[in-house]
């Protein structure tokens, strides 16, 4: 059977850890150095250092969305119910939790200018995003990029000819970096070269092109397979080796997206195939719990660290230093703690209830002759995932949906 007849339906837990990954990555970038703003010693700033790195979790969600959103395309452009099923179900995942943050924000805390480019998804090109007094806001604009993606991302796989979707990836991802590094060479800020959608794409484009290749090109698929060990080490290295670097950190930033996105795309491509230690890994239940509510801690975890942030400015100063360590470590939990409390609770109120109703968006498959089987680069194993369990009919699949 084809690879893209055979992969729909399965649960991968290592890509919920990929998820559980990235989600860490940012919360631990939030948290840190929200800390260290209160707590103002030199071992929280050191700490809060260490994990500015965290903030590439991004880029990694970035790269799983187009691994992911790409397959189920792909797999359904056939599909009677294609464009239905999928803004369905994507309006379902995001729309709930997403609109219901927005409004209770907004009656507590009014916007500063141009409100509704949060509500019509796009804030990321708002000019004053990195100086917006709502600080409970700002980091919508990846969910925007997002959004973005998935009005675009369906033209694309089901206008072009199937063996063209991959390509038309590839050039995407080249084509981003590119303006990226002209952009960085131009001297844009860092906030432009973050949140600007056409220079931002290359990770979502490097995932969809993996996609693709898993289920089109199982030659390509396989070699990369092989090669993805090597790739995963040597994007960590060059990561290591940038941030060490005496270069304004502009270009560290537009050169490191890239590298981010490729190592990311070896780590899924690893995470998909089932790779042994990759497995048991991301396989780690504590992994997949974040990556379960993944979507929840993103859009919730500010809550949590503003707050906790102005109830200990107003406490720091009044413990002795003996006490500033362990209370510091204590916040940490805290912080990590709430956050995911929080997000289990938006799940279990709003999440899981809406994503039931996705029963009215079924994917139909078309009715067509049978297709001669085709060889898979790898015969020990059945197939390769591509959706994510959030598009599985099953309700383990429902359970670990995410937004990213």
């Amino acid at each position: 059977m084809a690879v893209r007849q055979d992969v729909r339906g399965q649960h991968v837990p290592a890509l919920d850890g990929v998820r559980g990954l990235a989600i860490l990555g940012v919360l631990a970038s939030h948290i840190l150095p929200a800390l260290a703003d209160a707590f103002r010693t030199p071992w929280a700033w050191d700490t809060a250092a260490w994990t500015h790195s965290g903030a590439s979790g991004v880029d990694l969600f970035f790269v799983l969305s187009g691994f992911l959103i790409t397959g189920i395309l792909l797999d359904t452009r056939d599909s009677p119910d294609y464009w239905r099923s999928f803004f369905g179900r994507r309006a379902l995942r995001i729309f709930p939790l997403y609109y219901a943050f927005l409004a209770t924000m907004y009656l507590r805390h009014p916007p500063d200018g141009r409100p509704w480019t949060f509500w019509l998804h796009l804030s990321n090109w708002r000019r004053d995003l990195g100086v917006s007094s709502n600080v409970l806001t700002w980091h919508l604009w990846s969910l925007a990029i997002e959004e973005q993606f998935y009005f675009v991302w369906p033209v694309l796989a089901r206008l072009l000819p199937r063996r063209r979707v991959g390509p038309a990836c590839l050039a995407i991802a080249v084509a981003s970096a590119a303006a990226r590094g002209a952009a960085c060479l131009q001297g844009a800020g860092v906030e432009t070269l973050h949140r600007m959608t056409p220079l931002a794409l290359d990770g979502l484009a490097l995932g969809g092109f993996l996609a693709w290749s898993l289920r089109e090109a199982p030659g390509l698929a396989g070699r990369l397979r092989r090669l993805a060990p090597a790739i995963l080490a040597l994007s960590l290295a060059v990561m290591w080796g940038l941030g060490r670097l005496p270069l304004p950190f502009p270009t560290v930033f537009a050169a490191g997206r890239l590298v981010v996105s490729i190592g990311g795309g070896a780590l899924v491509l690893l995470a998909a195939d089932g790779s042994a230690w990759v497995d048991r890994v991301l396989s780690a239940r504590p992994l997949r719990w974040m990556g379960r509510y993944c979507f929840g801690l993103y859009l919730l975890h500010p809550i949590i660290v503003v707050k906790g942030t102005i109830f200990l400015r107003g406490l720091v100063p009044r413990l002795p230093a003996a006490w500033l360590f362990p209370v510091w470590s204590l916040s940490i939990v805290a912080g990590f703690l709430g956050s995911f409390l929080l997000a289990a609770l938006s799940w279990r109120l709003i999440e899981a209830p809406c994503l039931a109703a996705r029963r009215f968006f079924p994917y139909r498959p078309a009715i067509s002759p049978a297709v001669p089987p085709r060889p898979h680069f790898d015969t020990a194993r059945p197939g390769l995932p591509s959706a994510t369990p959030a598009e599985s009919p099953s309700s383990a699949a429902m359970r670990s949906e995410s937004a990213r």
